[in-house]
């Protein structure tokens, strides 16, 4: 654990430049930034992972639609526990095939 943290810590420094001046946060992102394509992008991070694509989607700023990605993390953790999303168990109800819980 106390090596994750070192991770941590590296990152978050803001510091440790190349020869360009870059500091290692900012390469990282870089180099995540580079997987992006110009159509819609899921992104699933994990622990310091989280950390480096919040700051990179916020980077992003305008382009990123934070709300429709807010939303479909909702549906896949509903999905995750329920097995279905809150859309379908709305149309279950509507159309009568039983009870929803």
């Amino acid at each position: 654990m106390v090596g994750q943290l070192a991770q941590v810590a590296r990152y978050l420094a803001r510091s440790e430049l190349d020869g360009a001046g870059t500091t290692l946060d900012e390469r990282i992102r870089a180099r995540v930034a580079e997987s992006f394509a110009d159509e819609p992008t899921v992104v699933v991070a994990h622990s310091l992972g989280t950390v480096i694509a919040l700051e990179l989607l916020h980077q992003y700023g305008s382009k990123v639609d934070l709300q429709s990605a807010a939303a479909t993390l909702a549906d896949l953790l509903e999905l995750a526990v329920d097995g279905r999303t809150a859309e379908a168990r709305a149309a279950q109800k509507r159309i009568g095939e039983g009870p929803t819980p």
